[in-house]
C-alpha cells in the first residue's frame, strides 16, 4: 500500500473503528485483497473493534491496489467512511534530521512517553521498513506501555532521518494532539 493511503487509513482509523462492520468489506476483500488465513486471523478478534484494528493492519501491508479495494467495498454501506477517506488533507511531512528529531523528542519526552501508544506506531514503522522485526519484539519486550515507548522514542533517531518523518506521521494519525506538540517550536 503507498505512504498516502496508508496514512490515510490511519487518520481515519478511529472513525472507521466506530462505524464499520467488518463482515460487510470481507466478502468483497477475501479474494482480491485477503487470503482466507488472514480473514480467520481478522475474525479471531473479539470485539468488533479489535476485528477492524485486525483488518486495517493487514491491510497496511498489502499491494497498492489494497486501498482502492478497501475504498470500493465501503461504497454501498458506508458513504460516509468514503467521504472522510477522500477528503482526507495529506500534509507532506517535512523531513527532518535525525538531530533535529532527537531534540523533538527529547524536548518532549514526558508526555510522549506517558502517553505514546506504541503498539500503533510501531506496526506503522515496520511496514515502512524503518523497524525490523528484532527492534519489534525489543519493543515488546518491555514490560510497561511506557518502557515500549522509551524503547521506540530511543530507537527513532538511530534510524536516520526518513524514520522521524514517519514516527510523526504515525503519531499524527493516531494520536494527533501528541503529534502536533512534536511539531510545536521552541517558543510554545
Amino acid at each position: 500500500m503507498e505512504t498516502r493511503d496508508r496514512a490515510k487509513l490511519m487518520q481515519n482509523s478511529d472513525a472507521i473503528k466506530a462505524e464499520l462492520e467488518v463482515d460487510h468489506v470481507l466478502l468483497y476483500l477475501s479474494g482480491t485483497v485477503l487470503t482466507p488465513f488472514e480473514c480467520d486471523k481478522i475474525h479471531g478478534g473479539r470485539t468488533r473493534e479489535e476485528k477492524v484494528t485486525r483488518l486495517l493492519s493487514i491491510l497496511q501491508t498489502k499491494g497498492s491496489l489494497a486501498f482502492q479495494h478497501f475504498r470500493y467495498s465501503l461504497k454501498d454501506r458506508y458513504p460516509l467512511l468514503v467521504k472522510k477517506l477522500d477528503d482526507t488533507a495529506m500534509r507532506e511531512t517535512p523531513i527532518v534530521s535525525s538531530a533535529e528529531g532527537r531534540r523533538r523528542i527529547f524536548k518532549r519526552w514526558d508526555s510522549l512517553v506517558l502517553n505514546l501508544k506504541a503498539d500503533e506506531v510501531m506496526s506503522y514503522l515496520q511496514s515502512e521498513n524503518i523497524l525490523t522485526d528484532a527492534d519489534c519484539k525489543r519493543i515488546k519486550a518491555s514490560v510497561t506501555k511506557e518502557d515500549q515507548a522509551r524503547v521506540l522514542l530511543d530507537m527513532i533517531p538511530e534510524k536516520g532521518d526518513r524514520a522521524y518523518q514517519h514516527f510523526t506521521i504515525a503519531v499524527k494519525a493516531q494520536q494527533p494532539k501528541l503529534g502536533d506538540l512534536l511539531e510545536k517550536e521552541e517558543g510554545s
